[in-house]
């Protein structure tokens, strides 16, 4: 009894050649394998066909939001942005069209609220890593395009966005604390230090948090 995987024969590279011999062995009288094989070359055609229009559609949504980004960066406020941010402005702006049109796959009309928690709580940070300058502020860059998004494709979901934005605000944040998440603006005090002897349980805490002491790291 000869028996062949349906995967051997999906990747066999006979398999779409002839469906009577494979390696040498003649399956002329085993009609069985005949029907796998059909089968796994159908599934493997289809297989193809997905992958390759999901590869299309994907490439065409991140196109549509390159375009959309834009004339967001050619705006007032995008300009601003810009200014702000200067080299890493493309860094946020590449991370964001992956966000929209690959992480999500969503088309520009389509952007809703939950789109935007996905956005701030989960993909944007996770594309940012280390690299984020002034992350505090990165959740307005957001509700920023959103706003120019609503103007340009025609979306009355303006106050939704706001909502949506203030809403997932501080979990943005949080993560932006975490380590290899990123950082946010860096401290404008530097820590205090106590030239000598023990800290009291008043003075500030030497790990720069600001608190007293015995209100911060006493307690560990």
């Amino acid at each position: 009894m000869i028996v062949v995987s349906s995967l051997g024969l999906l990747l066999h590279p006979m398999a779409t050649e002839s469906t009577d011999t494979l390696d040498g062995f003649d399956f002329g009288d085993v009609p069985e394998v005949h029907g796998m094989l059909a089968s796994s070359v159908f599934a493997m055609n289809c297989l193809h066909d997905s992958l390759e229009k999901n590869w299309m559609f994907e490439r065409a949504l991140q196109d549509r939001y390159r375009v959309l980004f834009a004339g967001f960066s050619d705006s007032e406020v995008g300009g601003r942005w810009a200014e702000e941010y200067g080299s890493d402005f493309q860094f946020h702006v590449d991370a964001l069209i992956l966000n929209f049109a690959a992480d999500l796959a969503v088309d520009p009309k389509e952007v809703n609220q939950e789109t935007v928690r996905v956005i701030l709580e989960d993909a944007f940070p996770a594309r940012l890593g280390n690299r984020p300058k002034a992350a505090a502020l990165l959740p307005d860059l957001v509700l920023d395009f959103l706003l120019f998004l609503c103007s340009d494709v025609g979306i009355a979901m303006e106050w939704e966005f706001r909502v949506a934005v203030d809403a997932s605000r501080e979990r943005f944040l949080d993560l932006m604390k975490e380590d290899g998440r990123g950082r946010l603006m860096a401290p404008k005090t530097t820590p205090h230090k106590r030239a000598a002897g023990k800290i009291g349980r008043n003075d500030p805490c030497p790990c720069g948090s600001g608190k007293k002491y015995k209100k911060c790291c006493a307690r560990m």
